[in-house]
This record gives structure tokens, C-alpha cells and sequence, in this order.
């Protein structure tokens, strides 16, 4: 997940409530910790992939994206209320 913040002189911070979760070009298994298309979410690795973007465009979900898809999930926690 990633969301920016920033900090002022004060040390005040404000947080942009917008942000995107990225995501992976393979499907997460534990069978092959070596596959780095399944493990590691960094754009430049997940562009080397055949996959990517098959799940997503640019293997990446806005907050409101993230937030519909776990709805469709049972029992998934409200993205906005408690993540």
C-alpha cells in the first residue's frame, strides 16, 4: 500500500487521503519464494513479467478500487473504516 504524507517545519503531518495498493503479475504462492513476479510489488521488476497488468492496469488499485474489490470478499474488513 502506499499513501503520502507530509510533514511541515513543525513536524505536523497530513496524510493525502488518496493512495494506490500495488499488486503482483502472479498470483502469491509459497511454493516458489524465488519468483519475484509473485513476491515483490516494484514496478520496474513487475514490467519485466509477461503478466503484467493482466489483473489490473499497471498492477495497481486505487484506494476506492481496492475498497469495491474487498467488498466482494465475505467476511473482508472495510477498507476505509478499518484499514
Amino acid at each position: 500500500i502506499r499513501c503520502w504524507v507530509l510533514l511541515d517545519h513543525n513536524y505536523r503531518s497530513y496524510i493525502f487521503e488518496e493512495g494506490v495498493a500495488r499488486t503482483t503479475s502472479t498470483p502469491y504462492s509459497l511454493d516458489d519464494l524465488a519468483d519475484r513476479f509473485s513476491h515483490l510489488t516494484n514496478h520496474h521488476i513487475q514490467e519485466q513479467s509477461a503478466d503484467y497488468g493482466r489483473f489490473e492496469a499497471g498492477n495497481e488499485l486505487s484506494f476506492a478500487e481496492l475498497h469495491q474489490y474487498m467488498r466482494t470478499l465475505p467476511g473482508s474488513p472495510d477498507f476505509f473504516r478499518d484499514v
